[in-house]
C-alpha cells in the first residue's frame, strides 16, 4: 500500500478493523471502492440520494444498538444533509462511527468545489451539535491510530464518534461499471443492497 492518505488506504484500515457485527454503509467514491476491499454480508453501498448514508446508518444503530454501524460519507454528501448531524448528535447512538472522506469537492457530478470550501469544519459542527468527538486527520501516519481509537471507541459504546479524513479526489468513471457490473457490488447496492443488508441484521440474535 502507498504511504500516501488516499481512500484506499483508508477503506483497508477500515476493512481490517472491522467486526463481524459492524454494518458499514459506504457512498460516493467510497462506496464505488468498497466492493474492493470487503465482501461482508453487512455492507451497504448507498449512491443515491445524495445525503442518506448518514440517516440510513443513523435509523440502524437506534434499531440494533447492540451493532456497530460505521457510514463511510463524504463532505460534498454530509453538505447535502446537515441536519442528519443535528439529529445523530441529539440522540447519541453509542455505536456510531461517521467518517467524512473530505476532498473539497464534488467528485461524481464534475468535479465542482463544494461552496464554502476552507471556510467551514465538519468536524467542529458536529462536536457543536453533540457529537461525543470528532476530529479531523489529513496524514498518513495519522491515519492507522486514529481509525483504529475511532472504531475501538466504538465498539466500546463511546459514539457518536466523527473522524474526518483529508483524501485527494479520486473519481474515476472506469470504478461505476466495475461496481455496477460485479457480483459483490450488484448484492449491496440498491434495493437488492437493502434487503440484504435487512435480512442480515434481522437474522443476527439482539446482544446485551
Amino acid at each position: 500500500m502507498s504511504d500516501t492518505l488516499n481512500h484506499g488506504a483508508v477503506l483497508q484500515n477500515l476493512a481490517d478493523l472491522r467486526t463481524d457485527n459492524d454494518v458499514v454503509i459506504a457512498t460516493m467514491t467510497g462506496g464505488m471502492a468498497w466492493p474492493k476491499y470487503s465482501k461482508h454480508a453487512m455492507d451497504l453501498i448507498s449512491m443515491a440520494p445524495m445525503g442518506m448514508a448518514s440517516p440510513f446508518g443513523h435509523g440502524i444503530a437506534l434499531g440494533r444498538p447492540d451493532l456497530g454501524v460505521v457510514v463511510v460519507d463524504t463532505d460534498g454528501s454530509i453538505l447535502m444533509n446537515l441536519g442528519t448531524l443535528v439529529t445523530i448528535g441529539g440522540q447519541k447512538p453509542k455505536k456510531f462511527l461517521h467518517i467524512i472522506m473530505e476532498n473539497g469537492g464534488y467528485d461524481i457530478t464534475g468535479g465542482q468545489k463544494l461552496p464554502g470550501v476552507g471556510t467551514q469544519s465538519v468536524p467542529d459542527f458536529a462536536k457543536s451539535v453533540g457529537y461525543t468527538r470528532a476530529s479531523r486527520i489529513s496524514e498518513f501516519s495519522e491515519l492507522g491510530p486514529a481509525l483504529e481509537e475511532a472504531v475501538n471507541d466504538m465498539h466500546e459504546g463511546a459514539g457518536p464518534i466523527l473522524l474526518s479524513i483529508v483524501v485527494p479526489s479520486e473519481f474515476d468513471w472506469a470504478d461505476l461499471p466495475a461496481l455496477t457490473q460485479s457480483e459483490e457490488g450488484q448484492a449491496r447496492l440498491g434495493q437488492p443492497g437493502y434487503e440484504n443488508l435487512r435480512d442480515n441484521i434481522a437474522a443476527r440474535p439482539v446482544s446485551a
